[in-house]
């Protein structure tokens, strides 16, 4: 896609997280699975709960739904072209 390298987190044409990978742990130069930043997303976590609550993180071991547990407040979650937020906790 044309990606010339600049510096750290530097805007770019396309980004896709890999968040697993079945229960695969991967962590090379090149590529880290499970995402390292995801249980501290809850603009990852809350949706991933919606489905998929049961599922377990093969790094830390733990359901989805307890990971969302563990989230600090969360508010401003919206699915797209909804205004109401789909998840609020405080």
């Amino acid at each position: 896609l044309g990606r010339k390298p600049s510096f750290q987190n530097a805007p770019r044409p396309i980004d896709i997280d890999i968040l697993f990978y079945d229960d695969k742990v991967i962590n090379s130069k090149e590529l880290v699975v499970p995402h390292p930043r995801m249980t501290v997303r809850s603009f990852v976590l809350v949706p991933l709960n919606e489905l998929s609550p049961d599922f377990i993180h093969p790094g830390n071991k733990r359901a989805i739904k307890h990971l969302v547990g563990d989230l600090g407040p969360i508010t401003g979650l919206h699915r797209w072209g909804e205004p109401e937020e789909i998840w609020e906790k405080k």
